[in-house]
């Protein structure tokens, strides 16, 4: 499977424009905080992206669609990285379509090298 055609079939399921102005700080004191930063650092909410994750996996049936599946969690860990980064400088707003192919095939090929994908490693073809 090639990144190019699961990248084009995953981005159209996610919001052209998704305000990121409602992101805040989760207080590192507290314990894993659900719907936030899932790939370390300073921990961030940002419930409007949080929204947009929860409705393109629910357009993804995971047992029937591995490679989409995985294509939704990259993104959303790559948009969170942006959406924060976008916040210390003002932004607020975070366009999708925006963030960088590269980054989210790095990304990509980096999660399908943990535990259980195995069998879509292989097939990879990036």
């Amino acid at each position: 499977m090639k990144f190019f055609s699961i990248y084009q079939r995953i981005i159209g399921l996610w919001p052209e424009r998704i305000v990121i102005g409602d992101g805040y700080p989760v207080d590192p004191a507290n314990e894993a905080t659900p719907a936030t930063t899932p790939n370390g650092g300073e921990k961030f909410c940002f419930p409007a992206l949080n929204q947009a994750w929860d409705e393109a996996e629910d357009q993804i049936d995971p047992v029937a669609d591995n490679w989409g599946d995985m294509m939704v969690w990259t993104m959303f860990q790559e948009f969170q990285r942006e959406a924060k980064q976008c916040l210390k400088v003002g932004e607020q707003v975070l366009i999708p379509s925006a963030i960088s192919q590269i980054a989210l095939e790095k990304r990509y090929r980096s999660n399908l090298s943990t535990n259980g994908w195995e069998h879509l490693r292989d097939e990879y073809e990036g």
